[in-house]
């Protein structure tokens, strides 16, 4: 599988919505929103597409994609989201989405808290704080 992670999103875009874009290129295995607690999406997803050739193309075609008026920030990567985040940060993530900041902790790709801050400095310190006490989860 070809794995894609896509940011930027409005947050209105759902799974579907996500799904439709990149069907335009072929077969998706799999189209993902991350939501917060609230349910709300964080501004990003993840796409799985079958063959690698459709991902060639997405990604040569990628400056001329546009989703809910925006353009998404797309990249491929070999691991999923959760891989990533799990493996290299102990399941934490900083994030910005629409102009807040927001540390997370991601379990096996399920979201399992989440909390939003006005200022990025104020999301890496609380990021540095909770992962110096080897904390995992929010105060």
């Amino acid at each position: 599988m070809s794995r894609l992670h896509v940011n930027g999103l409005p947050p209105e875009v759902t799974d579907k919505h996500l799904r439709d874009l990149f069907e335009q290129f072929g077969p998706v295995a799999s189209a993902k929103i991350v939501c917060g607690l609230d349910g709300n999406s964080l501004g990003f997803g993840m796409v799985e597409m079958f063959h690698a050739e459709d991902l060639a193309e997405i990604l040569t075609t990628k400056d001329k994609l546009a989703i809910g008026g925006k353009r998404p920030h797309i990249w491929q990567v070999s691991e999923t989201i959760g891989e990533v985040i799990h493996t290299k940060r102990h399941g934490l993530h900083v994030e910005k989405c629409n102009g807040k900041w927001y540390v997370f902790q991601l379990n096996e790709g399920h979201l399992q808290w989440c909390r939003e801050f006005a200022k990025e400095d104020d999301a890496r310190h609380y990021y540095r704080q909770t992962t110096s006490h080897q904390t995992i989860l929010p105060s």
